[in-house]
């Protein structure tokens, strides 16, 4: 599926004129990302994550619920003033509620008030997310897997696990952004159990992400050839998210890397991910993020 991504990518971007790409840019980039595994002195705090059962079923269970940490407003999420807010703020809320998570009939039935509790904040989407994870948990137990290691055991592989995501209904994006990230996150967990990733894991793209739009924006990889464009992303004026210039920008994600060496794309797009989070809290981002009010990214 994930060759898939990369077709489409490759069709969306020859058709357009938005963008363009200057994949000459990516060294000096890729050389100031942190390696995988390293923590800065300066890097931005992020949520716990534990390798036990609980910790993988909140690596598989976040997937539904992990697009676009703005409120309707286009404000960054940040739950009861919260640092750092974002995915990390979400991330947090979770793996310190009392749910068993690992228990599919628990989130299948957790309810809607209990989960705007948790949520804490205005964030896009809220009731949305709720509706997607709860789906998720319901779609596992009509396959008669009542508990997260059961359905992790009946796709153990990158490419399964993938195919599972998606046939849930609950990831539909052409670039397939959260239901990469969800195998990629899980496949962490892997490597730091039993020291291997899931098999098939260097097959991953890179993901089609605000995140890294802008990073690849910042450094020129990326550059905007419209003026229109250009205006809108430094005026934060939201995109929507089946515009071409959208599909344009994520699309030029993707087919970056194919010009990345020294490891696989999944595991680039985490390192590139932390040096826009580095680059953030120093205040060095010429570009803010590109804002998409959606549920795919």
């Amino acid at each position: 599926m994930s060759r898939h991504v990369v077709e489409t990518a490759r069709a969306v971007f020859s058709g357009q004129r938005a963008v363009r790409l200057e994949p000459g840019a990516l060294p000096a980039l890729c050389a100031q990302a942190p390696e995988a595994g390293a923590t800065p002195q300066t890097a931005p705090q992020t949520a716990p994550q534990t390798t036990d059962d609980r910790g993988t079923a909140l690596a598989l269970l976040f997937g539904p619920v992990n697009h676009c940490f703005f409120t309707a407003q286009g404000e960054p999420y940040r739950p009861h003033g919260a640092a750092p807010g974002g995915s990390a703020a979400l991330r947090r809320a979770m793996a310190e509620a009392a749910v068993d998570w690992t228990d599919l009939r628990a989130v299948a039935d957790l309810p809607i008030g209990r989960w705007r509790t948790l949520v804490g904040g205005p964030l896009y989407d809220t009731d949305g997310r709720h509706a997607r994870l709860t789906g998720f948990a319901r779609h596992l137990l009509a396959r008669g897997l009542d508990r997260t290691t059961d359905a992790l055991a009946a796709m153990p592989t990158a490419e399964t696990l993938l195919l599972g995501l998606v046939d849930s209904g609950v990831f539909a994006d052409p670039f397939l952004k959260r239901a990469q990230s969800t195998v990629f996150d899980v496949s962490q967990l892997a490597e730091a159990r039993t020291g291997r990733h899931l098999d098939g894991i260097e097959e991953l793209t890179l993901l089609a992400d605000y995140r890294l739009i802008q990073l690849f924006l910042h450094a020129g990889v990326i550059v905007v050839e419209s003026a229109a464009l250009n205006r809108r992303i430094l005026e934060r004026r939201p995109l929507a998210a089946d515009a071409p210039e959208t599909l344009a920008l994520r699309a030029a994600v993707v087919l970056c890397g194919g010009f990345l060496e020294g490891g696989f794309p999944a595991l680039w797009d985490k390192r590139l991910w932390s040096l826009a989070k580095l680059l953030e809290a120093d205040g060095a981002l010429r570009v803010p993020p590109v804002l998409v009010l959606t549920d795919q990214f």
